[in-house]
């Protein structure tokens, strides 16, 4: 929030705690276009008090609460007063979509007691002007709406809806800082993933650790994109003295998809129904994201300057700003906004955090290099081998003990000595085995391992311990008598059994259960007004195949016919 202040959405949600509170969220877009939790709130009751006391405590937590300038929410009376007056400096809007969806609510025959077509109509103006883009496009629709609708709809709309119509109409004062924000999408995505992780009406408890547990997984979410935008940089497609080529490397990837659209926009623009300078527009796409647009970049044209001007985007759009106020990066002091080198050609060293690796992975891996172990072990002499088998079972009894082991790398006369003495052991102990027996037992522990996804723990609890010459003799003698197939049970484990049980905590994960298809959902022709969506360009009426005109025949002709 000291970093980003300039828009927040505000929303709250319900059905996630027990004790029936709703929760207030609020919510910022940082500089690459990705959104952020900057506060929660669990509201006893939904009034004024509360209200004002939640709205006090953020300012007194954010000392940049006057740099708010535009503040999305939905259309609650005791609300939106209450954020104007905490908030004079930002402009308080209605999201379209919860607008448009009060119309379609409040705008019926029952409440208004008016006729179908007349609805239709009211509700047909009504979305004209949600999308009016300045006063005199909205002025001529509302005179519109007085001829042509009746008594009850014009005093329902003047008493709700005309003296707010900037907050509620994508005019020019709509548009200022809400960086094309026109809808509360934001939270309601958010309110979405919260709602597929927390259950319904939860314990004040179990709330609090699910929601962290969210923001938590959305923190590690955000720093991965962060660290994707700066370490894995794109090629550029454009030549390097090019305008977009250095707004490239000046703004966020975000920030330049709205200037390379801007740029290739420019000769198709008109600037006769906008006041533009060389710095300055009036629109709304430089009011909304304080960046220049096409009237810009042509007036410049015009006059000869370089389109390309550093001044004339805010700096929460540039890359520096991004570097230095990342969150990743500020807990790792890998860049600060000192040492950060911006120029072209410079190298900076990537510290990878260290990966930490689950029980499955970890065994994965050592399992890699045991055989690549035994098989070295393997291509060795009698003596050798021997020597160096009994070697590692002197690491696993160590292991086993919880002690630690030192290799030490011995010289060529060390090494011949400890051979001659090793020599002198009497080998005979390990009597020669069936190599085909035992490499097919190992295949197929190996097998019921891989398909049946053991678990390590049940694994190595399951293998029979060999600490001494000859317990390995007595295990291998099992598969030259024929005991292969215990063996293999032994060390095989029954999926269906106690696998659920054995689970880390984080496998046991409960799926929800499946909602079943009831076919087309209700509505879905509609718009969110409740108007009926227009066809799509290309589409035909379902109707009758005529074969001697090669053309399908409306329902209409298809009656004619029929009577």
């Amino acid at each position: 929030m000291s970093v980003y202040p300039e828009f927040i959405c505000i929303d709250t949600t319900f059905k996630l705690l027990g004790i029936r509170t709703p929760v207030l969220l609020i919510i910022n877009e940082d500089g690459n276009g990705l959104s952020e939790i900057v506060a929660v709130g669990i509201l006893v009751e939904e009034n004024t008090d509360t209200m004002q006391w939640l709205l006090s405590t953020f300012k007194e937590n954010n000392a940049r609460w006057r740099d708010v300038k535009s503040i999305m929410a939905d259309k609650d009376l005791n609300e939106r007063r209450l954020l104007k007056d905490n908030f004079p400096n930002a402009n308080v809007l209605i999201c379209i979509f919860h607008a448009m969806r009060t119309f379609n609510r409040e705008i019926s025959t029952n409440k208004l007691n008016i006729t179908v077509s007349q609805r239709q109509t009211a509700l047909d103006i009504l979305q004209k002007m949600v999308y009016s883009r300045d006063t005199a496009t909205y002025n001529t629709l509302y005179e519109d709406l007085l001829k042509n609708c009746p008594l009850t709809i014009i005093e329902y709309f003047n008493k709700n809806w005309h003296d707010i119509k900037d907050e509620w109409t994508l005019g020019p004062k709509f548009q200022q800082s809400n960086f094309l924000n026109t809808t509360n999408n934001r939270l309601e995505s958010l309110n979405g993933k919260i709602k597929s992780l927390v259950e319904r009406y939860s314990s004040l408890p179990d709330f609090i650790h699910d929601f962290f547990k969210l923001i938590t997984v959305m923190n590690d979410e955000r720093d991965h994109k962060a660290a994707n935008f700066i370490y894995k940089v794109p090629v550029s497609s454009y030549e390097n003295d090019s305008t977009l080529h250095r707004y490239f490397k000046f703004l966020t990837s975000y920030a330049f998809e709205f200037i390379k659209k801007q740029f290739l926009g420019r000769n198709n623009s008109s600037n006769s129904n906008y006041e533009t300078t060389f710095q300055s527009c009036n629109c709304g796409s430089q009011t909304s994201m304080l960046l220049p647009c096409k009237h810009i970049f042509k007036k410049r044209e015009e006059l000869g300057l370089d389109t390309y001007d550093e001044s004339l985007c805010n700096e929460r759009w540039t890359r520096k700003h991004y570097y230095s106020n990342q969150r990743l990066f500020l807990t790792d002091n890998l860049v600060t906004e000192q040492n950060f080198d911006m120029s072209p050609g410079s190298s900076h060293t990537v510290v990878k955090a260290p990966i930490l690796l689950n029980q499955h992975q970890k065994f994965s891996k050592a399992w890699m290099l045991l055989k690549s172990l035994a098989s070295l072990i393997s291509e060795e002499g009698n003596t050798k081998y021997h020597a160096k088998l009994r070697q590692l079972i002197q690491l696993k009894t160590a292991w086993e003990n919880d002690k630690d082991v030192t290799i030490m790398e011995q010289d060529k006369d060390t090494e011949n000595i400890s051979n001659e003495a090793e020599a002198e052991v009497n080998i005979n102990t390990l009597d020669l085995i069936d190599e085909k027996s035992l490499a097919d037992t190992a295949e197929l522990v190996h097998n019921e391992t891989q398909n049946n996804f053991i678990s390590t723990d049940l694994i190595l609890e399951n293998i029979p311990i060999i600490n001494t010459v000859n317990d390995l003799e007595n295990v291998l003698n099992c598969n030259i008598e024929g005991n292969n197939t215990q063996m293999v049970e032994n060390t095989s484990i029954n999926t269906s059994e106690n696998t659920y049980d054995n689970a880390p905590n984080e496998a046991k994960v409960i799926l929800p259960v499946a909602i079943r298809k009831r076919g087309r959902p209700k509505g879905r022709n509609n718009t969110v007004i409740g108007l009926s969506k227009k066809a799509k360009k290309g589409t035909q009426k379902t109707g009758t195949f005529n074969a001697t005109e090669n053309k399908i025949a409306p329902f209409s002709t298809i009656s004619e016919e029929t009577e």
